[in-house]
């Protein structure tokens, strides 16, 4: 569910995108091959007014769409200070400024002629790059305005919003309500938005936090396998918790005997580690002090005569937790929340 000022705020940031773009790619097709540098930089001073107005014009939104969205629902709450949005523009998302991200793509270029990549290619490599950064830039000046906005207004936070299609770091996040003062996780070009919303109460009331698995049911076999890999995509239709699968991937690696392994959850704060460290206690000092490595999903599937060995795998591997596949959606100062529901397999 979104409120109207949510869907125009979303499509007031694709058109500021688009229209930056357009200058961006214009003023790239002026970077000469045997002089980087120098036309470069020329392209990026004349650019570099038009991408700080489209900075100015999305924290602008983005500090004005909260009171909106708030009033929309019928839970204004006045600001205890003004956001000076005018700051937020010609800086960068990282802090440097602006000029130095804009510049960055030609250094990107010349990397990669280094590297024996013709300069065409070179070429075309720097230009994604720069579209990344323009897009990512706008919208996350757009998110920190609000984000401020939102700080300023007593008891409000924010609730996570996909624009689908969504990728599966994005879905795991989606529908969660976060207090004022968590920061909004985000990947290049990534597109989600705040919702802002009176407290946790108010934002189940109004159908704001949602459930993930709603999501990932809603795709097509084929879309959940291109978005969460065939075999995460597997292991939650065979009723793994979403988030165990999509996190264990950004610790992979290949172990010596060549099996997929993950480096994520394997501490005592994890759930798979929280189990070994359980089992190492229940057997004391016979049960060797070596980590024990967890394997991906795509590992297990490989390894397991049935179904039934699969599953059991998943369960051991800590993508089947006991609560079941997890929605969690409170996040932010001192909130923890586990809503465990049941999944196919009655866990």
């Amino acid at each position: 569910m979104y409120a109207d000022p949510v869907v125009d705020q979303y499509r007031l940031m694709l058109r500021l995108q688009a229209a930056a773009l357009r200058l961006g790619r214009r003023a790239w097709r002026n970077v000469r091959a045997d002089d980087l540098s120098g036309s470069w930089s020329y392209e990026v001073a004349r650019f570099l007014p038009a991408m700080v107005a489209a900075q100015t014009d999305a924290a602008f939104a983005g500090a004005t769409y909260v009171a909106e969205s708030l009033d929309s629902m019928g839970s204004y709450v006045a600001p205890v200070a003004a956001v000076q949005y005018k700051s937020l523009a010609g800086v960068a998302s990282d802090g440097r400024p602006l000029e130095s991200l804009l510049y960055s793509p030609v250094t990107g270029v010349k990397s990669l002629i280094s590297q024996g990549v013709a300069p065409r290619d070179a070429l075309a490599g720097g230009l994604k790059l720069l579209e990344r950064n323009i897009s990512t830039t706008l919208a996350d000046t757009a998110r920190t305005a609000s984000g401020i906005d939102i700080a300023v207004r007593p008891q409000v936070g924010y609730v996570r919003m996909l624009n689908p299609p969504s990728c599966s770091r994005c879905t795991v996040l989606a529908g969660r309500y976060y207090k004022w003062n968590a920061g909004f996780q985000r990947h290049p070009k990534c597109d989600c938005i705040q919702q802002p919303s009176k407290g946790v109460d108010a934002a189940r009331s109004e159908g704001l936090i949602a459930d993930p698995y709603d999501y990932f049911n809603g795709l097509s076999e084929a879309e959940q396998d291109k978005a969460f890999t065939k075999a995460g995509a597997q292991a939650i239709r065979d009723g793994a918790d979403i988030s165990q699968v999509v996190n264990a991937r950004r610790g992979m690696y290949t172990t010596q005997g060549g099996l997929i392994a993950t480096r994520e959850g394997v501490t005592k704060r994890g759930y798979f580690g929280a189990q070994q460290a359980e089992f190492k206690k229940v057997q004391g000092s016979k049960y060797s002090q070596a980590r024990t490595a967890r394997v991906m999903p795509e590992t297990i599937y490989q390894l397991a005569g049935s179904r039934e060995e699969a599953l059991r795998m998943l369960k051991q591997y800590g993508y089947i937790t006991d609560q079941g596949q997890v929605i969690a959606p409170i996040r932010g100062e001192g909130f923890g929340f586990s809503g465990g529901r049941k999944n196919r397999l009655g866990y």
